[in-house]
């Protein structure tokens, strides 16, 4: 009976698999999409968009509804402004107009163009994304990762 044998490094060289095809390009978002949460009080902030849109405590601002979105402008005769907190409070009657409930999470857009921030529901994302089961069953079906 003899020992294991010992153990031979193999020193061929192999050709490297192709590449395949270059990941997606994507370009990165602005940063100007936020999930966000109302208290209790119905207060709403994001301090990354709150500092793009250039806004600050105190800052007026005026607010409407429209389509189910909570539209929130910069405006000198805005009778709601910024708290110290850099909290907007959202009136209950403009909340429930577009059918937001407290502690609800919501979409905030920001646009510094029009110095506007945009309150949105949360099932706006699920209308934009794609089919996520097709994704899945496509994946399935290749038996691909990734």
């Amino acid at each position: 009976m003899t020992g294991p044998q010992p153990r031979v490094l193999d020193l061929r060289r192999t050709e490297s698999p192709e590449p395949g095809l270059p990941p997606t390009r994507r370009e990165r978002p602005p940063g100007r999409y936020a999930i966000a949460t109302f208290d209790d009080s119905g207060r709403i902030t994001d301090r990354r968009l709150i500092t793009r849109l250039g806004w600050t405590a105190g800052t007026s601002v005026r607010m409407h509804a429209r389509d189910g979105v909570i539209v929130i402008t910069a405006s000198a005769t805005g009778s709601n402004s910024l708290n110290n907190r850099a909290m907007l409070t959202i009136p209950w009657a403009l909340r429930q107009w577009c059918g937001f409930h407290v502690r609800e999470q919501v979409l905030l857009v920001a646009e510094p163009r029009l110095s506007s921030l945009y309150v949105l529901g949360v099932e706006i994302v699920d209308q934009a994304l794609p089919d996520l089961a097709g994704l899945t069953d496509a994946t399935d079906q290749d038996g691909a990762d990734g």
